[in-house]
């Protein structure tokens, strides 16, 4: 049998140390050498944690009742050592070590993947945070990067997305484990409050979901009911519409570093993203909310990559992620540098 290290991921993780100012969601950003107080005492585990994103780490998953209870803890502790990984990011940042930047964010991606794969649905949303905060340290360095960053990171984004177990695997595993556990709801419509409430009802004594795990549940819940008029009656168009975003942004990412690779080589910008393949892209990469070409705005020297997003409609203008469900502005890398108010 192939050794599965998500063992050893999670003791690893739980040797992790983050500081009680600094580990809760809305802490205010720390300096610079509290940062790199935080990465220095934490780098040793960094460095084994990165071994252990293998094909083979996946999550051990039981078919049990009280199975939850004892994962949702150790699936926290993967949540506080992606959240150390990103104060790495930030500090190589602020230091302007671009190849430490690329390093953590391309771990993080991974980190997500492994906190998915042989998972439920809580695995997913967790590990969807922890991607985005690897997204997030590789997009806000990316004009940073040389011809070989890019061409690393190109290939691992690519490897990601396809290590990337599919949405509906996970759904249909999570169906299954209910069922299998005698906890579901079949003839209810789905409702959120008691879905986060069994939740937490699975965390140990005295522990609940922290506020950044409910502010990220709850946002996406009020999109749907504050938008659009749609009715949720299960979690499934969630997860999907916060798999296609995601997925975009990956897209968009690595559509944005072969543009760039691009312009090194040529001095300008394609006309069009097709020029892109087969020299730089084996293909371009569709958008998965239309299933077409992302919108492309050229400029000799510059360039616009967008998403018309959920309702497939081109407002012409980009926004944050409120606006762009709602159809009123498309949706670009830097959608998280946009005020939702």
């Amino acid at each position: 049998m192939t050794h599965n290290p998500y063992p050893r991921l999670v003791e690893l993780a739980q040797q992790a140390h983050l500081p009680d100012e600094l580990g809760y969601f809305g802490a205010p950003a720390p300096h610079r050498d509290e940062l790199a107080k935080v990465v220095a005492a934490n780098r040793p585990i960094l460095d084994e944690i990165r071994e252990c994103l293998t094909p083979e780490c996946h999550v051990p998953l039981k078919f049990e009742k009280d199975y939850l209870k004892q994962h949702m803890a150790e699936v926290q502790e993967l949540r506080n050592v992606a959240r150390v990984f990103g104060m790495a990011g930030t500090l190589a940042r602020m230091d302007e070590q671009w190849a430490d930047s690329v390093q953590v964010g391309i771990d993080l991606l991974w980190l997500g993947c492994v906190t998915r794969r042989g998972g439920l649905n809580p695995d997913m949303l967790v590990a969807a945070a922890i991607t985005g905060t690897g997204f997030e340290v590789l997009r806000k360095v990316r004009t940073q990067l040389d011809q070989e960053q890019r061409s690393q990171l190109l290939e691992v984004l690519t490897q990601v997305e396809a290590a990337t177990e599919p949405l509906d695997d996970v759904l249909t595993r999570d169906r299954d484990w209910e069922l299998a556990a005698a906890i579901g709801h079949e003839d209810e419509p789905w409702d959120f409050d008691r879905w986060l409430a069994e939740i937490e009802e699975t965390l140990p004594t005295g522990e609940t979901l922290d506020e950044e795990d409910r502010h990220d549940l709850r946002n996406l819940y009020k999109v749907y009911e504050e938008t659009g008029g749609i009715v949720v009656e299960d979690v499934t168009p969630m997860l999907q519409d916060t798999e296609q975003r995601r997925v975009a942004q990956f897209r968009m990412l690595t559509i944005d570093l072969a543009l760039r690779t691009y312009h090194r080589a040529m001095d300008e910008y394609p006309v069009e993203l097709s020029k892109l393949a087969p020299k730089i892209l084996a293909e371009v990469p569709l958008d998965p909310f239309t299933g077409k070409p992302f919108l492309y705005h050229w400029m000799p020297h510059d360039f616009q990559l967008a998403s018309p997003g959920p309702t497939g409609i081109d407002s012409k203008v980009l926004g944050p992620w409120l606006q762009i469900h709602q159809g009123q502005a498309n949706l670009c890398l830097d959608e998280a540098d946009f005020d939702d108010d």
